[in-house]
């Protein structure tokens, strides 16, 4: 193994050097981190300064008493019930119920009084504010009272049915709810903890893991099958195999075009990351109080404070880097195969059909949400890399069980790679279109 690996180091160290050097990749990864770093803090900067402050009604109402004039079916004697919801500026009221004598209503009114006229057309209720003619208050001060009732006119139609105030605040009590397995169901109300950061990391991250592995291995694993080629289309594959074997050149050029590619990405997102953090800091600098709903996503990211742990995204990290080996070293399988450029869409099919059917396998394949729970995709390689690092970072897997389906991941990477080399040196005096696979097998033995 050792003599069948030398070189390795000075192939991968000669290939990423070039890789690097091309002025294609150098290019790429200039324009696109130039707009990662510009756009988005440029388009957050020129929404805040476009967007039009809506001054709207105000947002609490100066009125001190209501007078309620109710035609609908089973009036509500005691509006003041509202009162109980302590919502501020709208706690205060002093209500008189009028009955139906909506002229009486009017006419006893103060300075500082609204009429609401409540009424049933069909199947729906009707809550009108009416401003008395000589109101110090004015229709803004309506326009804020009718929101009010509006969003609170469900509490009017408990009171209607007959429910008593303790009765209407147990419907509005909200509900947590979880699942648990084992034969112990007994649980203890202290024991009961609901997460909302776990909740909501347990429902994208798989997802977000997923899109972008598929995504990132589409986007460079042609690469490494272009390279592992090379030395077939520029006739120096007889002089090259003398002094390198075939293993040790394709898992140097495995390597390296896989940490080209990682570092090409890390680039793009170190940018992203502060273009979105100097788009915050000129947001805020031109409105301080703004409300941009990006802001206060970035402000609430605290939430999440807690839930990693260092080793647990160390493993995490390292599951899906092999992954993304995984798949290299396949598609040098398939660059092995092929004699020019051209065999490449016919060589590289077995890359792309297993990396579709991972996806659908991750996605589809029994369990509930997003993705699948099955526990056999833990160690199954190519699923494992898609949808582990997030389990194990959100605790649903053991580390033991992380770390083997890692070795497991990295193990195979390694077999690909040297049954790359093996194919290698059969193709090397093979004529002719490329073998299917029944044949490859057969050669090889």
């Amino acid at each position: 193994m050792t003599s069948t690996l030398r070189n390795t180091r000075r192939i991968f160290s000669f290939t990423f050097t070039q890789h690097i050097r091309k002025k294609g990749y150098r290019n790429l990864t200039i324009i696109f981190a130039l707009i990662c770093l510009i756009v988005p803090a440029l388009i957050m900067s020129v929404i805040e300064l476009t967007d039009e402050v809506d001054e709207g009604p105000v947002l609490f109402c100066k009125a001190d008493t209501i007078h309620v004039v109710d035609l609908s079916p089973n009036p509500t004697g005691d509006y003041s019930l509202l009162n109980m919801l302590s919502v501020p500026g709208y706690s205060e009221f002093i209500y008189k119920n009028f009955g139906t004598d909506f002229e009486k209503a009017i006419d006893e009114s103060g300075d500082k009084t609204l009429v609401l006229y409540i009424a049933k057309q069909d199947e729906n209720y009707v809550a009108t504010v009416v401003l008395p003619d000589g109101s110090e208050l004015d229709l803004d001060d309506a326009e804020a009272y009718r929101r009010f009732i509006f969003s609170s006119f469900q509490y009017v139609l408990f009171d209607k049915s007959g429910l008593d105030t303790s009765e209407i605040m147990n419907l509005t009590t909200p509900v947590m709810s979880e699942v648990v397995t084992g034969i112990d169901t007994h649980i203890d109300e202290e024991e009961v903890n609901y997460d909302p950061a776990r909740e909501i990391l347990s429902f994208v991250l798989p997802y977000l893991n997923i899109m972008t592995l598929y995504f990132m291995i589409l986007f460079y694993g042609q690469g490494v099958a272009n390279s592992v080629i090379m030395e077939k289309t520029s006739k120096l594959m007889d002089t090259f195999l003398i002094s390198v074997k075939p293993a040790a050149m394709v898992m140097g050029k495995v390597f390296s075009i896989a940490l080209a590619g990682l570092l090409q990405l890390a680039i793009w997102i170190i940018s992203i990351i502060l273009s979105f953090t100097a788009g915050t800091h000129i947001v805020k600098a031109i409105n301080p109080n703004t409300d941009m709903g990006l802001i206060k996503l970035f402000d609430s990211l605290s939430i999440f404070s807690g839930i990693f742990s260092l080793p647990t995204v160390i493993i995490a990290v390292l599951i899906t880097l092999s992954g993304f080996l995984l798949y290299c070293s396949l598609s040098a399988i398939g660059g092995s195969l092929a004699n020019k450029p051209e065999d490449l869409s016919s060589t590289n099919i077995l890359f792309s059909m297993t990396l579709i059917l991972s996806f659908v396998i991750a996605m589809n394949v029994g369990g509930v949400g997003l993705v699948s729970s099955k526990e056999w995709l833990n160690y199954f390689p190519f699923t494992s890399f898609l949808i582990t690092p997030s389990r194990v970072i959100l605790g649903e897997i053991t580390v033991l069980t992380a770390l083997v389906s890692l070795a497991i991941t990295i193990a195979i990477s390694i077999v690909f790679m040297l049954l790359a080399g093996k194919i290698y040196t059969m193709m090397s005096l093979y004529k002719g279109n490329p073998p299917s696979i029944r044949k490859v097998i057969e050669m090889m033995r």
